[in-house]
């Protein structure tokens, strides 16, 4: 609770939480430490993170632990794993969080698990009419016993789903209007939805305002919001077609970071990052003038995202390929956005489909 109040008085508490694990020996608590600590240094220290969960997910285990595992769950799944290993792997460990937090009465963090269910969901391409139900069934949850600001946290979930089905016109509203949330973090969330969206539907001037509100909010947290360990990527995607859009250079150094970082991402996790790359490098060259290679990088992108890549993140991968083909009057063009509309569908963004069937330029 003292995290969404004071952020760094957490430190202080799990720091001592710790020594008295060291002093006297492990107890419930002490998963509750090692996992909050591990949340804390993943940003710094990613082995270091990944030895306080997997030390945390341990005591958990060994005392069979019923009262913290949501807790834990919630860090160590939530805020770790998510650099380590596939989005998806995590999912079915948030729903057994969110299934013990409400047989143990912590309902903070069974909605907070529900949360990264749903959120981890979108992100992994979940088909969204099913997920939709999902989400609907723990604001429910939430709405029942009270958990009002958690609820927050969900909110954005169902509005983007609901855009992207063709549902809301969420991309007509005021973002400002519709965040009501006092705490820098769960602001930041909603935020970062709103950036997303906005994204897929290519309106990339509203993109790179709610990124630049969503980084305002998030100034003073020593732990921003990730987007589970893909906001370095979602980022670089909307460097690039700013770059693109207004051949402006002050792009180009945010790209590089972007890229750099998730360079540093595939060489720790290839399976979950490597595809991501591709498409990033596949953009950049093709904003460079390396028609060739940005040709090559495409192809060899939209195919990683065959193969690792979830169903959504591929349609935006054929879709970006075939904006590059038809810029250079490429008759690959038309297949690349047939097969990227068919993948809309097949997620359940039909509205987006619809979207893109529209616009495609030709």
């Amino acid at each position: 609770y003292v995290y969404f109040l004071e952020e760094v008085l957490v430190i202080a508490i799990i720091t001592r939480m710790m020594q008295l694990t060291l002093m006297h020996g492990i107890c419930e608590a002490s998963s509750c430490a090692f996992a909050t600590c591990a949340f804390f240094l993943v940003d710094s220290d990613r082995e270091g993170a990944r030895h306080n969960g997997d030390l945390a997910l341990s005591i958990v285990e060994m005392l069979n632990v019923q009262n913290s595992l949501p807790r834990v769950y919630a860090n160590v799944y939530g805020g770790v794993h998510p650099y380590f290993e596939r989005t998806e792997d995590a999912i079915k460990y948030h729903m057994k969080a969110y299934d013990v937090g409400i047989r143990v009465g912590d309902m903070t963090y069974a909605i907070i698990n529900g949360y990264f269910y749903c959120g981890k969901s979108l992100l992994c391409g979940r088909e969204l009419f099913l997920l939709k139900k999902e989400c609907e069934s723990i604001i429910e949850v939430a709405t029942k016993y009270k958990q009002e600001s958690k609820k927050t946290l969900l909110l954005p979930i169902v509005q983007a789903i609901l855009t992207l089905i063709g549902q809301s016109d969420i991309l007509m509203q005021k973002a400002e209007e519709m965040i009501t949330s006092e705490f820098n973090l769960e602001r930041g969330v909603w935020f970062f939805w709103r950036f997303l969206v906005a994204y897929i539907y290519c309106d990339y001037n509203v993109a790179t305002h709610m990124l630049e509100k969503k980084r305002e909010s998030e100034k003073e947290l020593v732990r921003k919001f990730t987007a589970f360990g893909t906001i370095d990527f979602w980022e670089g995607l909307v460097f690039l077609a700013m770059a693109k859009k207004t051949k402006e250079k002050k792009w180009i150094y945010c790209i590089q970071e972007s890229l750099s970082n998730v360079r540093n991402q595939a060489q720790s996790s290839p399976v979950h990052f490597r595809h991501r790359l591709l498409l990033l490098e596949a953009e950049t060259a093709s904003i460079t003038g390396d028609v060739e290679y940005a040709a090559e990088r495409y192809e060899i992108a939209v195919n990683a995202f065959d193969e690792y890549g979830y169903t959504n993140e591929q349609a935006i991968a054929y879709e970006r390929a075939g904006d590059f083909f038809v810029s250079q009057h490429d008759g690959r063009a038309p297949q690349y956005y047939g097969k990227a509309q068919a993948l809309y569908s097949q997620w359940g963004a039909q509205g987006k489909a619809d979207h893109l069937g529209s616009n495609i330029p030709f």
